[in-house]
């Protein structure tokens, strides 16, 4: 794997018959996988100065971290029916000593049904 210098998610799986463009893929990935990543909160100690369970919180700090002001989403479809979604974020997470600033306590968990007209999870830290 080559060293990036932003955060990364990567989600891989089969398409399924609705999916026909990559937008199809990346507006399915941003109703479904926020609300997947978000699970990992779960497992998530907000008084850890850093988290001792690393790979399995790993997503949910890079979606929820505060740092990130900017996300790139792409998307292939292969013919063979595999998918595969980037997001990539900057600045990325899971700083050393800065955890305890970027992943906070949410205040309020909603929906928003109008971004790419979708169900979307929206977390308000």
């Amino acid at each position: 794997m080559v060293d990036i210098p932003y955060g990364l998610n990567v989600y891989v799986g089969c398409q399924t018959p609705y999916w026909r463009m990559s937008e199809d893929v990346v507006q399915n990935w941003l109703e479904i996988s926020p609300t997947k990543m978000y699970q990992e909160s779960r497992y998530y100690k907000y008084d850890e100065l850093q988290p001792r369970n690393l790979k399995n919180v790993r997503n949910f700090i890079q979606l929820v971290w505060k740092d990130s002001k900017f996300i790139g989403v792409g998307s292939v479809v292969e013919p063979n029916e595999n998918i595969y979604l980037v997001c990539i974020y900057d600045p990325p997470a899971n700083s050393n000593g800065e955890f305890q600033r970027n992943v906070t306590l949410p205040t309020k968990v909603s929906t928003n049904k109008n971004f790419f007209n979708s169900t979307v999870l929206s977390v308000i830290a």
